[in-house]
């Protein structure tokens, strides 16, 4: 079962015994390539609301008090959130709520960098924030300027895709992957992780421009030096060791025809090697976290899903993806591949089972987890009836083993048990089939407080989802196999690990005249072994009257958890592909479950008293530019100019200063051109900018 799979829709099916075959019917075939690749090369329509939205405004909804929702934005289509590897929203408990999407503009639009673009295009990279959940204030423009090879500034050619939002106290941060070789097909070698900030602090509308390039050794799109070039769908988290802050980042390399030093499928993860003031920059090369040729090589790119890392505050982290092992004589079973951190991402474990570097589920582990438990069925009865007499024959069919899908989150609690949130169907006893629509496939969560042991491992059921599986995703029998579609995502309350949230969408009803998909809520009190009654959270009732594609902050409280999600507008389809959910326009919506928040938010928190480092002017530049600056307190004042790998290039300033504002001129004349940083510091604070050098 490695170069592709069927889906099997049904139970049981009829056969004809005259034929003395019993074979099996209403089957459908599954690609294997498993990276949505969407083409956005045809664009019909001009619809969508302004480039600058701000102050939001919500409502909490009629049909459920305990939901507030807000229309944040719309966008050409849903392909943003396709995929639960990402995590386009971030709650901070003294901050509020950060989130990174995919937005589009109204009309053919040329930014303050001379960048243009035709309307609906849908790689416009913005932000959103609130400190309430229920007012947001939205950013455009953060992929306008992006770094070009050897440092240069270049304007960005506004193809983001996939992003993700992580924040701490300081900055909130919007990481996406952008497709710097963009032909109307997202895989081409060219896909590079990117990030911005507002690096002035929560809500000062200050995104760092140009956004920073993750991928260090890249040079350009068709030519990657010692890199990776074509890495896509980040999953970013922030990790902080009491003493330095870091990003930490997977991301799966994607090139149909890469370098064969970079097998396609792939993961790699990057770390930051310095932090400028929550600037971070990267310095080392991207390191192999999952070797596709440890996981069926380049015939078996197709089972390979992407991969999903998280980190808890002590350090302990694992990163996972789904795949088949080479090795088949270590696991048969399509399982759950896995690595573990315990220094914040520095290195990563290579004492895996059987010889691996990497931890997995034996395939006896799997049977016990998953069948032994009554989870999932070890069997199915097919039935025959016989033309002449009428008499039905049943055979009792073995199942070789269960099949977890592509689709699924990593989490982390502070005790360092792994929380794995996915979907699982049953393989069936022909190769290359999969039973999608048997009772118990569905939504579950696998947790483990030592992977190195098999016999740590225990699930729980959190939704049943067989009759969703079981169905197209449209009613007239268009949009594909749902189980290919459906995840979960899942929360963790900071106040106690026991709490958890999982969300998810799926069919709220079948019928031909109320077909239609909502959004459901899923809470667990006990650390994920027993789960609530799925709660239709959307709830709408009409016909296409669609709410799907959630998306769920990894952090929440024991009363509150936070996400956004999609709503296609079926009147407006950019794309022209009809078959396909996602093609359509969508509204973003973001929803709090629970009361309002109060977090008591210093507007003027950003900004330390007196101590201030204002932008140079000009800039850019070239050779000569003015820094204001400010200081509270006498005392001595450095300021001082690093180039964009941490070198300390020039002191301009190193002597005592009085309160007061003051003006450096710097003349650059000797330098070359490029991207510089300016940092000054006394008595303990620090401020950092950055200035751009032209020449």
């Amino acid at each position: 079962m490695r170069k592709g799979l069927t889906i099997i829709l049904s139970v049981i099916f009829i056969t004809n015994l005259n034929a003395k075959v019993l074979t099996v019917e209403k089957t459908a075939p599954v690609s294997n390539i498993y990276t949505k690749i969407i083409d956005e090369s045809q664009v019909t329509e001009q619809h969508a609301l302004p480039k600058i939205l701000r102050n939001h405004s919500s409502y909490r909804q009629a049909q459920n008090p305990n939901i507030t929702t807000t229309l944040l934005d719309s966008s050409v289509h849903g392909y943003g959130l396709v995929v639960p590897h990402t995590s386009p929203v971030s709650f901070v408990a003294s901050k509020g709520i950060n989130i990174g999407y995919r937005g589009w503009v109204l009309e053919p639009f040329t930014d303050e960098q001379g960048n243009t673009s035709s309307a609906n295009n849908s790689g416009f990279i913005k932000a959103a924030l609130s400190t309430d959940g229920a007012n947001f204030s939205v950013f455009s423009g953060l992929n306008d300027e992006i770094m070009g090879p050897n440092t240069q500034v270049i304007d960005g050619p506004l193809m983001g895709r996939y992003p993700s939002a992580v924040a701490n106290d300081d900055y909130p941060y919007v990481v996406w992957t952008e497709a710097t070789l963009y032909t109307g097909s997202a895989t081409n070698n060219g896909g590079r992780p990117m990030y911005t900030y507002d690096e002035f602090g929560w809500f000062a509308g200050s995104y760092f421009q140009p956004t920073i390039d993750i991928n260090y050794g890249w040079y350009n799109g068709s030519d990657p030096l010692d890199a990776a070039g074509d890495l896509w769908v980040n999953s970013p988290v922030l990790v902080d060791d009491g003493t330095y802050e870091a990003m930490v980042i997977t991301a799966t390399q994607w090139s149909a025809s890469p370098d064969a030093n970079f097998p396609e499928k792939s993961a790699y993860f990057m770390r930051s090697t310095i932090n400028f003031s929550g600037n971070y920059q990267f310095y080392s090369l991207p390191e192999m976290m999952f070797n596709q040729d440890d996981l069926g090589g380049s015939a078996n790119t197709g089972t390979t899903s992407s991969a999903s890392v998280d980190i808890n505050s002590s350090g302990v982290g694992y990163a996972m993806c789904t795949a088949y092992l080479t090795d088949s004589t270590l696991s048969e079973r399509h399982n759950f591949i896995i690595r573990k951190t315990s220094d914040f991402g520095i290195s990563w474990s290579s004492d895996g089972i059987g010889g691996t570097d990497y931890y997995f589920l034996p395939d006896t582990t799997m049977e016990r987890v998953f069948v032994e438990s009554g989870f999932l069925p070890d069997s199915v009865l097919f039935y025959s009836v016989n033309d002449t007499t009428g008499d039905t024959t049943f055979t009792p069919t073995d199942l070789p083993g269960v099949f977890p899908l592509y689709d699924h989150e990593v989490h982390v609690d502070e005790s360092g048990t792994l929380h794995i949130f996915t979907t699982m169907v049953v393989e069936s006893d022909q190769a290359g089939y999969i039973y999608v629509a048997l009772g118990g496939v569905g939504l579950y969560h696998l947790w483990s407080d030592d992977p190195t042991n098999p016999g740590s491992w225990q699930a729980a059921p959190i939704a049943e989802l067989s009759s969703t599986f079981g169905e197209s995703g449209m009613p007239d029998g268009n949009g594909g196999g749902n189980y290919f579609n459906v995840f979960g995502t899942g929360a963790i309350s900071n106040h106690n690990d026991d709490v958890m949230w999982v969300a998810y969408h799926a069919l709220g009803d079948t019928s031909q005249l109320g077909f239609n998909w909502d959004i459901f809520l899923c809470k667990s009190e006990d650390g994920g072994a027993t789960w609530s009654e799925p709660e239709n959270i959307t709830n709408t009732g009409g016909l296409q009257e669609d709410e799907m594609y959630v998306h769920m902050s990894p952090a929440a409280t024991d009363t509150n958890c936070f996400m956004i999600y999609n709503q296609p507008d079926y009147t407006q389809n950019h794309l022209s592909d009809p078959a396909n959910m996602a093609a359509f326009q969508q509204n973003i919506w973001f929803v709090m479950y629970g009361e309002a928040l109060q977090l008591g938010i210093d507007d003027n928190a950003s900004l330390p008293g007196s101590f201030t480092l204002e932008q140079n002017y000009p800039n850019p530049f070239n050779p000569k530019t003015s820094i204001m600056y400010s200081v509270e307190h006498a005392g001595k004042v450095e300021l001082a100019l690093y180039n964009v790998v941490g070198q300390k290039v020039q002191t301009l300033l190193n002597e005592t200063k009085e309160p007061g504002e003051y003006t450096l001129e710097l003349n650059a004349g000797d330098l070359a051109s490029g991207v510089y940083f300016y940092k000054m510091s006394q008595k303990g604070q620090t401020l950092t900018r950055k200035l751009v050098l032209m020449k």
